[in-house]
């Protein structure tokens, strides 16, 4: 933060990687709250988020399980004209289900299938492997999605 503090003394506007890597490295110290205004402040500079910034932030939402922001923030970031990615979308994909949201992660695959994305069978696997870890191995067996089938 020191190195960013000297460049806004200087005039020196950060761009949208400085952005990025600032809410990224505060996302992984679990300093989420700091990413926030991090982002707000980006917001109110001449730097407007990015795919990236808002791939950072649906990530740290969905560590901490915060759903509503989460679906807010995916609303600010359409009016803004940023249209999400496959990247985004598996993004979803990985933090919806760990938590056990497998609807929301099925509807993200069905999304990225009918925009013509071609990552859907690695998401189908990441979700696969989110639903086989320890706390729901007994849950699923099987998963059958498009045609593509999966055993835990």
């Amino acid at each position: 933060m020191a190195t960013f503090e000297r460049m806004m003394s200087e005039v020196i506007q950060p761009d949208n990687v400085t952005w990025n890597t600032l809410i990224d490295c505060h996302c992984k110290s679990r300093r989420h709250d700091r990413a926030d205004e991090l982002l707000q402040e980006m917001n109110d500079s001449r730097c407007s988020p990015c795919s990236t910034t808002y791939n950072i932030m649906i990530n740290s939402l969905g560590q901490q399980e915060k759903w509503d922001e989460l679906k807010g923030l995916m609303e600010k970031m359409r009016n803004q004209g940023v249209i999400p990615n496959v990247i985004m979308y598996i993004t979803l994909i990985y933090v919806y289900g760990p938590s056990g949201r497998f609807k929301d992660a099925f509807e993200c695959m069905e999304i990225m299938k009918s925009t013509g994305f071609n990552a859907v069978s690695y998401s189908v696997s990441r979700l696969g492997q989110c639903i086989c870890t320890k706390r729901y191995r007994t849950f699923i067996g099987f998963i059958w999605f498009s045609g593509i089938g999966l055993i835990c």
